[in-house]
């Protein structure tokens, strides 16, 4: 056997070992290699209430003729809990893989409404919360605004979101669309302030929108009252002294006569009622700015996040390893038992059979090489 045979003898074999080590052997980089996925969250709300309060005779507010000719009542504030209204502090609210449908806002004496919605779903690959409200009405007729939706989205890539302007009337300067900025709180006379498209997000993995956030300080009609109890028992001292003043400063001061009160709730202000009455039409002041709403109302909002997280390949998730309860181990476990059979479970036996067999055989040729040198 000449030298040049001997070489190309050990190259075919050297190659050949190889492969057959390859092709039998999983390659140890990706043997525990991790999946990425990427898991998805969100929520939405279709209305939100919180700070609710009430304000009787607001010292900023003028005192109307002819009862200016009476002492000034003090300034009377109460805070609306939403059992004295009636009211959830969240109407429409999910979360993910939720959907939340309200046909109309419970029946109370500042909010009417309908056709709220909340969603936050998987569409294909992307995460979508949506929030709408089709019509709402606050303060009866302060404000109307009609198609408020927020959406959030993302695909995996990147976060988008959206609120479009609504649609507002009512008695107040709110006509057609709002002239407002994003992410600025406009102040709006007889309204509050209305801040629109109010975002935050790091346009990644995370974001969250409201169309309108609007803090409340609006003029309600007095006969709100009478639909609140909470608030009628409240006012009874004020109301009472109103009524004794007016009384003692008599028609001569031109103002209506006034029995001295000794009613409360529902028959003093039926009393009030009566008072006002005798006040010719067109003389009657404009009762309004003597009853005031404060608080903050948010109009359609919703978020979403993604986030890319690493998944073994070769091991089960957390909670999910199937490990059997004490005293019921699987054969082989106990110590007295012989030792099964290896399963090829463990792949480093085998790497180390093969690793041998190729270094006998190039050991061999090495062998033969010298021999024939």
């Amino acid at each position: 056997m000449t030298r040049r045979s001997i070489r190309a003898g050990m190259r075919a074999f050297a190659a050949g070992s190889v492969v057959v080590l390859v092709a039998a052997v999983p390659d140890l980089a990706t043997a525990d290699s991790p999946n990425t996925k990427t898991e998805y969250a969100g929520e939405a709300t279709a209305l939100t209430t919180s700070g609710l309060s009430l304000t009787l005779f607001p010292a900023d507010q003028a005192f109307p003729a002819p009862f200016n000719a009476i002492p000034r009542p003090d300034e009377m504030t109460i805070n609306l809990s939403p059992a004295a209204l009636g009211l959830p502090t969240q109407m429409g609210h999910t979360q993910y893989r939720g959907v939340d449908e309200l046909g109309a806002v419970p029946s109370n004496p500042l909010l009417d409404g309908g056709m709220l919605r909340a969603s936050s779903t998987k569409i294909g690959t992307r995460v979508v919360s949506e929030a709408e409200i089709g019509h709402l009405d606050i303060g009866g007729g302060a404000v109307t605004l009609d198609n408020i939706v927020a959406r959030c989205s993302g695909n995996g890539d990147g976060i988008s979101l959206s609120a479009p302007l609504a649609t507002a009337s009512g008695q107040t300067p709110l006509q057609g669309r709002l002239d407002l900025q994003p992410n600025t709180a406009t102040p709006i006379p007889g309204v509050g302030t209305i801040t629109w498209n109010d975002q935050v997000t790091d346009d990644a993995t995370y974001g969250e929108v409201s169309n309108l956030v609007i803090d409340l300080q609006t003029n309600l009609d007095a006969d709100v009252l009478q639909d609140i109890p909470e608030a009628m028992a409240a006012f009874d001292g004020v109301v009472q002294q109103t009524l004794m003043d007016l009384k003692k400063a008599g028609e001569d001061a031109g103002l209506p006569k006034a029995p001295i009160p000794s009613l409360t709730g529902q028959q003093l202000y039926d009393t009030l009622d009566d008072v006002l009455a005798q006040i010719p039409t067109d003389q009657l002041p404009d009762l309004n700015p003597l009853l005031e709403l404060r608080g903050s109302i948010t109009l359609a909002s919703a978020s979403c996040s993604q986030e890319v997280v690493t998944v073994p390949i070769n091991r089960p998730p957390p909670g999910q390893d199937h490990n059997p309860p004490p005293g019921e181990s699987p054969p082989g476990d106990d110590e007295t038992a012989p030792p099964l059979a290896d399963t090829g479970a463990s792949a480093w036996p085998a790497r180390a059979g093969l690793v041998g067999l190729l270094a006998l055989g190039l050991g061999g040729c090495l062998a033969l090489r010298r021999r024939h040198a």
